[in-house]
């Protein structure tokens, strides 16, 4: 009976050593996309927000690579005006709208509200995952992979845009799409965490 608890012990004490024990391996980032779904809210007290942009096609596609500067683009050609507002991070200042007119993201301090990371400046863009990790999820090198997207702002803190001298309220959904190249170790060939 003492030998099967001390067997039984030690195996459940094993467990986490050997998820933890896993190789590292670092996944140089090829290219990294921020597709952003902006959706008006003005009017609405408790909008659902989830399923109102839910199915939408994306109003803002920004790419970027590591060494080159961030490219955003509409669906309809309107011009995209950004800034790097912090270190590695890019601000959407505004966007032209399909008639022409500039819809004005930023917010009272003159800060683009829709933002994402910036690889270009960094000198060794990479994701670091167990190896085998990707490949294990479907992931092919050289394929995009789909990361879940994120929800700007909520229904209690509503982002606001300008039209001219008209204030309207928005809402946006952040998608991020990256393409790994293939891993190399993060650990020197030696097991365990980095």
């Amino acid at each position: 009976m003492l030998k099967s608890f001390l067997s039984t012990t030690a195996a459940a004490l094993l467990v986490p050593l050997v998820a933890q024990s896993q190789e590292m391996c670092r996944y140089p980032v090829l290219k990294e996309a921020h597709e952003f779904t902006v959706v008006d809210i003005t009017g609405y007290d408790n909008p659902d927000l989830r399923s109102m942009l839910e199915g939408k096609s994306p109003t803002i596609n920004c790419e970027t690579s590591p060494g080159q500067s961030p490219t955003c683009t509409t669906p309809w050609g309107g011009k995209v005006y950004m800034n790097q507002c912090e270190a590695n991070r890019i601000c959407i200042q505004g966007i032209q709208d399909r008639e022409g007119f500039l819809i004005d993201f930023r917010n009272q301090y003159g800060t683009g509200q829709l933002q994402f990371r910036y690889i270009g400046d960094r000198r060794n863009g990479f994701g670091v995952y167990a190896c085998g990790q990707l490949e294990g999820l479907g992931v092919r090198m050289g394929e995009w992979f789909v990361l879940e997207p994120e929800l700007v702002g909520d229904r209690f803190d509503k982002l606001t845009y300008k039209i001219g001298s008209e204030t309207r309220s928005f809402n946006a959904k952040k998608q991020w799409r990256i393409i790994y190249g293939p891993p190399s170790s993060a650990t020197g060939g030696n097991r365990g965490s980095f």
